[in-house]
Order: structure tokens, then sequence, then C-alpha cells
């Protein structure tokens, strides 16, 4: 079987995980590597919180930043996030980890970026991801990072597995609860 390489930074993930599993129906993006282990944040669990309902911020832009899980490591730990396509540059500027006053800054001088915060991440040990998707338990997309990642679609598991898994064992093709049709 051929060996896979560790994915890189920005690549988005599938969960291919069981009902009842942590990661059911969950969308990731891996956000940082060193060697053959993996962090990365779960991107379509909104929480129906804003950055102001955890922080006060002297930004008074910064209070209508949504707040989603982005997994169960140190849920406690809130990681503020901004995103900026440069179209002239073909660039993507990201910001990650900001604190209030670097909040603050980067609302200030790119008027255009887009802002999340994540209450935890996700982290893969060693060879883990690599296991865990020669497994198929999570499945990587080409799916650019930026749309996905800016994405608030309520169903975007469901999209992104009809799009590019739709033979897969948990593809929703029947609804959780028929008798609701």
């Amino acid at each position: 079987m051929e060996e896979l390489p560790v994915p890189p930074v920005g690549m988005v993930l599938i969960a291919n995980a069981e009902k009842g599993s942590p990661f059911e129906r969950t969308v990731a993006v891996l956000i940082h590597r060193r060697g053959t282990c993996a962090t990365g944040l779960i991107i379509n669990r909104p929480l129906h919180l804003m950055l102001s309902d955890f922080e006060n911020s002297p930004h008074a832009a910064s209070d209508n930043i949504p707040v989603y899980c982005g997994g169960p490591v140190q849920p406690n730990r809130l990681i503020v996030t901004g995103m900026e396509l440069d179209a002239d540059r073909h660039r993507l500027h990201w910001q990650f980890d900001l604190d209030m006053h670097r909040l603050s800054q980067c609302i200030d001088e790119h008027p255009k970026m887009s802002f999340k915060a994540y209450r935890g991440y996700v982290t893969w040990e060693d060879d883990q991801l690599i296991d865990e998707m020669k497994n198929k338990r999570w499945l990587p997309t080409p799916y650019p990072f930026k749309p996905v990642f800016a994405s608030d679609r309520p169903r975007l598991w469901e999209t992104l597995m009809l799009q590019f898994y739709p033979f897969a064992p948990n593809v929703p093709y029947i609804p959780e609860n028929p008798g609701r049709n």
C-alpha cells in the first residue's frame, strides 16, 4: 500500500466518523504541522455566541465575531483568526491566534478581513492523522481553504461528503429523521 504524505497546512478534511463520535459530521482545516504531528480547527460547529460573550475588547467591531467549537483539545482556549484575500497579489492574509490588542490592530489595518473565533482545537500526534486517513476516518478534499473556512453553511459536512465522497459509508442519502419529510 502506498504511503500517504502528511497533508499540508490549509487542507480541508471531512470526518467520516460513526454516529455518536465527537467528530460526527465535522469539517476541519489543518492550521499547523510539525513533522508528522498536526493541528486543526473544526470549522462547522457554531456555538451561536459572539466574541463579546467571552472577552472584553477595546474595539467595538470585535463584538460581532462569531465563536465556533474548534475541537476537544483545550476547549476553554479561545483562538481568534482573521482572513482576507488580496486579489491583486493573489495572496491570502491569514492571522491566527490573535490577542485582543492585535485583533484591534487587524480590524483597523484590514477593514475587509473577516474574523472568527474558536474554542479549542484538534490535534493528531505522530502518524495518527496519516493512519486515520488510511482508515478513511478523515477524508481529504481538494476544496480551496478560503471558501470553506469562510463558509457559514449549516450543512457544510453534507455538501462536501456528497461532492467528494458520494459512496462513503456515512454519506447522508437518507435524512436523520425521515418522518420530517
